[in-house]
């Protein structure tokens, strides 16, 4: 039964890890030593989202109250679209805006307060966008960020936001998965090496 009990357990992590469709836009705001570090990877797929405004990129900007995560180069021009069927209107309860104190790569933002997802100027659907900014001496909490996973909903994609401190964060569900799955290893080699050792004179914990 420990067997079937374990396959069971196996199925339901699968179930649990999440898929590269599942968000094929990240992006990572960390605890990096007495910095903050926001990096964005991926594509978007603008199918179903309208395109709302040109605006100029600022160089990597936080306001967690207002939902508003950028990073990447500023000096470039940003497309602002619209059609976000779910969002998050906040990441935590914020303390104003901030400006990163570096950036590289494609500018990419989250705006919750108004539903919004800003891209490269011209960007095309689909194609792969990666940008980071730093907040040096800073923290996540000092920038008021709430740790979490935030979900952004577009009607053909998914943008994630995670936000992690050092200390006390909660594992994702894919990590979970892959303990129970080690524990359940762990297990099954212990009771056979229990069993090559000790013969059939091992009690069996499970009938007792």
């Amino acid at each position: 039964m420990k067997y079937f009990a374990c396959a069971a357990l196996f199925a339901a992590s699968i179930s649990i890890i999440p898929s590269a469709a599942d968000a094929t836009v990240t992006l990572d705001i960390s605890q990096v030593g007495s910095d903050v570090v926001g990096s964005s990877s991926g594509s978007l797929n603008l199918t179903g989202l309208t395109e709302y405004e040109k605006a100029s990129a600022l160089a990597g900007e936080l306001n967690a109250a207002a939902a508003l995560a950028e990073v990447g180069d500023g000096g470039q021009w940003v497309d602002g679209f619209t059609g976000l069927t779910s969002y998050p209107t906040s990441l935590g309860p914020g303390t104003g805006t901030i400006f990163s104190s570096s950036v590289t790569g494609d500018p990419f933002a989250v705006y919750g307060a108004f539903g919004m997802v800003w891209l490269p100027d011209g960007y095309v659907s689909g194609s792969p966008i990666a940008g980071t900014a730093t907040w040096l001496n800073q923290t996540i909490a000092s920038l008021g960020l709430t740790p979490g996973t935030y979900t952004f909903v577009a009607p053909s994609d998914t943008v994630v936001v995670t936000i992690e401190g050092t200390a006390g964060a909660i594992p994702e569900p894919a990590t979970w998965a892959m303990m129970l799955l080690g524990l359940c290893g762990i297990g099954i080699a212990m009771r056979s090496r229990g069993r090559s050792l000790f013969g059939d004179s091992l009690p069996n914990c499970a009938s007792a």
